[in-house]
């Protein structure tokens, strides 16, 4: 007779998903969805706490692992839509732990994110980047694009910004050219992507007429909150990507956590006032998860300012939907 095995929610060491922990990338395996932790939230012009973000979505997907294996059924219905799925008994993820990060040297670091999520797309494995602060972004998208450009010449790279600001400073008085603020300017100046490849989501708010003058100039694409609620979130994303995959070979998607307005999301250094619901947020990454998103992190969750733990339980949640409708930890 075998041994009854508990899956509680708080018990137990906190991969992702409860996955497989892998020390190195020798047994990482086309296809296979690769957990990368960034505790790094020192270039983040707001309030700082980003670096316990891995962790505290890591221990909220242990919820989600919790709940499905809470009943015997094999079976999930989605009651809002009447779509029937089943989660495989193996989830096809790897956790990697995190990578090695320089508080102190941001040449170092940036390396180190860059080769890292670069040698997950080597082995043809799917980067799922947990942070951090939104700079993060900047070398874990080079890694993505290089990897790509050398596997495949030419290859058409898409990036996707969801958050409810624009991160495209320049250089900012006090942070420089590259924070959490620059992102979007650092990722159009790379040189591994056509701007007009580029699409900014879910922006609200104001901005400087600098940084509205380089977004017209660069001939990225910006959609507001706004333009999502007046013309429906349906009807816009399926437009707009049926765009960028005509433009597009490979697309990376960043999701900030504050493009959910504070209410549902205190968690996080950048908080605002105005943002998507959750249930916005859901759906927006299942018509997102229908074409060619190859890559994705999540940033700016900073779990001290949530004691409910809702924020992390949102991100991790968000996370398990997007690969749900991918169809890559179920069927």
């Amino acid at each position: 007779m075998g041994i009854q095995k508990s899956r509680l929610y708080h018990a137990g060491i906190p991969t992702f998903m409860r996955s497989e922990y892998l020390a190195d990338f020798s047994n990482l395996k086309k296809g296979t969805i690769a957990v990368a932790g960034v505790p790094f939230d020192y270039t983040s012009g707001s309030r700082s706490g980003a670096r316990f973000g891995p962790r505290a979505i890591r221990q909220s997907s242990l919820y989600v692992d919790y709940f499905l294996g809470s009943s015997n059924d094999e079976v999930y219905v989605d009651l809002e839509t009447g779509e029937m799925f089943q989660i495989s008994s193996e989830l096809n993820i790897k956790d990697l732990g995190d990578i090695d990060c320089f508080p102190q040297d941001l040449n170092a670091t940036m390396t180190a994110i860059r080769t890292f999520i670069k040698e997950i797309c080597k082995k043809e494995a799917y980067p799922l980047v947990l942070g951090g602060d939104h700079f993060i972004t900047i070398p874990a998208f080079q890694g993505f694009a290089e990897a790509h450009i050398e596997r495949q010449k030419r290859a058409r790279i898409g990036y996707i910004h969801l958050d409810s600001h624009l991160d495209i400073f320049d250089n900012n008085p006090s942070w420089g050219k590259f924070y959490h603020g620059s992102t979007v300017r650092r990722i159009i100046e790379s040189g591994l992507i056509d701007p007009e490849n580029v699409l900014l989501l879910g922006m609200h708010g104001t901005v400087g007429l600098e940084s509205w003058e380089f977004i017209k100039k660069s001939r990225a694409k910006l959609v507001t909150l706004a333009d999502l609620r007046k013309n429906g979130f349906e009807k816009v994303l399926r437009l707009l990507m049926e765009e960028v995959v005509q433009k597009t070979d490979v697309i990376y998607l960043s999701v900030d956590i504050d493009s959910v307005a504070g209410m549902f999301a205190p968690g996080t250094g950048g908080i605002t006032l105005d943002g998507l619901t959750p249930g916005e947020l859901f759906k927006t990454l299942s018509i997102l998860a229908d074409y060619p998103v190859e890559g994705i992190d999540l940033v700016e969750v900073a779990p001290e300012y949530d004691p409910s733990e809702r924020t992390q339980r949102l991100a991790a949640e968000a996370l398990f939907l997007f690969f749900q409708k991918k169809g890559l930890i179920a069927r």
